[in-house]
């Protein structure tokens, strides 16, 4: 009977497993995978609330700036539309940054900078756009405060810190062709 049970237990197949590496992949833009599904799945959310955010985002933001008041002005009179539109166009980038592709420098670059180069050359400031960006992250917090999740909340600053890096590489490239 002993013989037979040292006979089972020689016979048993001993499965090794490999070693699991656990490791965070980050995408050239610092985005996690994580960040960009939580930013995508926030952003479900947002899109169809953005012109109602754009415009608390403007009041807030003109409210606490008079001063950004004054780059509207053309011929005496303030061009509000454009000015309400700011925000909006802004929000824009953000989802077309977040649908399009977050892994790659290039691929946010192709969505923002034309977008910046534009708008900058018209008649918009560095400084506004930055701040503007601040207030614009604020509202999108705001307004997704009870479902937002902090991997989207640090994504929203990450993809934040990335429009403000394009923004101020193209505030030098226009800089440099005036």
């Amino acid at each position: 009977m002993g013989e037979s049970i040292i006979a089972e237990q020689t016979n048993r197949v001993r499965l090794v497993l490999p070693k699991l590496s656990v490791q965070t992949q980050l995408f050239e833009t610092n985005f996690t995978l994580v960040e960009v599904a939580a930013l995508k799945a926030a952003w479900i959310l947002i899109e169809p609330k953005i012109k109602m955010i754009s415009k608390k985002i403007a009041i807030d933001a003109y409210a606490d700036n008079p001063n950004w008041i004054e780059l509207f002005r053309q011929d005496e009179k303030i061009d509000g539309t454009t000015m309400i539109h700011n925000p909006l166009w802004l929000l824009h980038i953000y989802g077309d940054i977040i649908k399009t592709n977050l892994r790659t420098n290039y691929a946010v670059a192709k969505v923002v900078r034309p977008v910046l180069e534009k708008q900058m050359h018209k008649f918009l400031a560095m400084p506004h756009l930055a701040g503007l960006l601040e207030y614009l992250k604020a509202g999108v917090i705001n307004e997704l405060d009870d479902h937002i999740s902090p991997t989207a909340r640090l994504g929203l600053e990450k993809l934040n810190q990335a429009i403000l890096y394009f923004l101020r590489l193209t505030g030098k490239r226009v800089g440099a062709r005036n």
